[in-house]
């Protein structure tokens, strides 16, 4: 009868977590469980079962043992395989490398021939059907028509090669091949080639490292990726311009010039991650991918923030050019200030500060209050936008403005006369957001500034923003002239 530390040792050599290799090219983990290898009447042969740890009743997996499946060996504790009926890719990664051994023999016995040692286990073997594929003896094949199929079989193998694949397609030289490979694809209309290429690209994408997805979207890689990308075989009818979009005349307006080359590179690249995320990868990337994209572009608008509230020069431009008669110049000056502030929107009160500071001490609320009732909708709702979430940061800086207007004429006074005049709805909903904002001093300390605000407020302002707050809305209106 076997003692219950030899039970103890028998279930860590059959513990395993069971992996599945899903579309998009990633593993899947299906569950923690305990692996035997049993006839099974089913199958009426021998197969694998993995039943869950935490539930014996339940199976992770059931699964023939074929003949001439071909079982491989992954490091010293992952068996992985290919169902030939259900066609998935299989992996099971053993809590101990006994385990994974008493397995591999086991499995060799059922298929009829001897288990071969593994490379550690015999010097000078050749990789045969039992070698052990370390991550250290991982070789990427050459970036070539031929090898396609092969590389991407190597990209999608087993997480323990991830760390490898990364340091291979990131050296020098080895993305710009693959899109040389794309070309001559192209120029050939090797439909078969190009899809494995989407494949692999798609693969290497959703490995989820940063550096590897800016390294795709650099300005020198930007077209080749994406024209990979263009040729999906699960749409293989749909025709993809990806390039011709990014290409487009007129998709990037410059309100004012950006001189410093590394900043203007992040806002290109920053686009392109928004364009990969949402259009291009929307159908394949997963959480975490999206989530890594996304802090990518946070961690970007933070370096191209600093150098804006660093560099007065640009930021005095953009004002001026906000204060524009042409009208097209105007507009998109202030499309630039909106999205200056929603870039800085997500991040920490520290990074907003600077951000804002900078804009107020250049005056950014005189430039709201001059164009809030603007007759261009577009400069309207930039103004809006803005001034909201200067607002939603620091209310004390508005209203300390406020403070010191000429009555009727100033920023409170524009506020209200948008609120009243203007047929926009939506407009005046997010000025009544402002202003609701802006009243609400239960967070200010009683007395000094909170005194002289409302002092502002209703000997100012409220006989202009009460008449059509109390108006019959079911009276008749007045007739004209009166």
């Amino acid at each position: 009868m076997a003692s219950d530390g030899d039970a103890n040792v028998e279930s860590a050599h059959r513990r395993v977590k069971v992996y599945v290799l899903g579309n998009e090219g990633q593993w899947d983990e299906r569950g923690i469980g305990y692996v035997t290898c049993e006839h099974m009447p089913q199958f009426e042969s021998f197969g694998l079962r993995v039943v869950a740890e935490n539930d014996p009743t339940r199976e992770l997996l059931s699964t023939k043992i074929f003949e001439d499946e071909a079982f491989m060996r992954q490091g010293d504790t992952i068996v992985t395989w290919s169902d030939p009926e259900t066609h998935e890719d299989i992996a099971l990664s053993f809590q101990e490398p006994a385990g994974a051994q008493q397995l591999w023999e086991t499995l060799n016995q059922v298929q009829g021939r001897p288990a071969p040692a593994a490379s550690g286990d015999v010097d000078g073997g050749g990789p045969g059907l039992g070698a052990v594929d370390r991550e250290d003896d991982l070789v990427m094949p050459e970036p070539t028509m031929q090898n396609l199929k092969q590389l991407h079989d190597t990209v999608t193998s087993t997480p323990i090669h991830r760390d490898k694949v990364l340091e291979a397609v990131m050296s020098d030289g080895y993305i710009p091949r693959l899109h040389q490979v794309f070309r001559d694809c192209e120029d050939l209309d090797d439909l078969d080639s190009l899809h494995m290429l989407f494949r692999v690209f798609r693969s290497l994408l959703t490995l989820n490292e940063p550096s590897l997805i800016e390294l795709c979207l650099a300005d020198e890689n930007v077209d080749g990726t994406l024209g990979v990308l263009e040729y999906d075989p699960d749409y293989p009818d749909q025709a993809m311009r990806y390039r011709e979009y990014l290409k487009r005349k007129g998709l990037f307006k410059t309100a004012v010039p950006i001189r410093d080359k590394d900043t203007l590179r992040k806002i290109h690249l920053n686009f392109r991650l928004g364009f990969l995320k949402d259009v291009v990868m929307a159908r394949y990337i997963d959480d975490q991918c999206f989530a890594t994209i996304r802090e990518l572009i946070t961690l970007n608008n933070i370096e191209i923030l600093q150098h804006i509230q660093s560099d007065g020069e640009l930021v005095e431009s953009l004002l001026g050019e906000c204060r524009c008669e042409e009208a097209e110049r105007r507009r998109n000056a202030f499309l630039f200030l909106r999205e200056i502030t929603e870039m800085a929107k997500p991040l920490s009160p520290d990074h907003q500060m600077g951000v804002y500071k900078a804009l107020v001490s250049k005056g950014l609320l005189r430039l709201i209050q001059a164009s809030i009732q603007s007759p261009d909708p577009a400069i309207r709702s930039a103004c809006s936008e803005t001034l909201l979430c200067t607002i939603n940061h620091d209310p004390s800086v508005v209203r300390s403005y406020v403070m010191v207007q000429e009555e009727g004429e100033g920023l409170l006074g524009q506020l209200i006369g948008a609120l009243v005049n203007l047929a926009d709805t939506g407009l005046k909903a997010q000025v009544g957001d402002i202003l609701r904002s802006l009243l609400d001093t239960t967070s200010m300390p009683a007395g000094g500034d909170r005194e002289s605000f409302l002092a502002v407020v209703y000997g100012s302002h409220m006989s202009s923003i009460l008449p059509p707050l109390s108006a019959d809305p079911h009276a008749p209106a007045a007739p004209a002239g009166d």
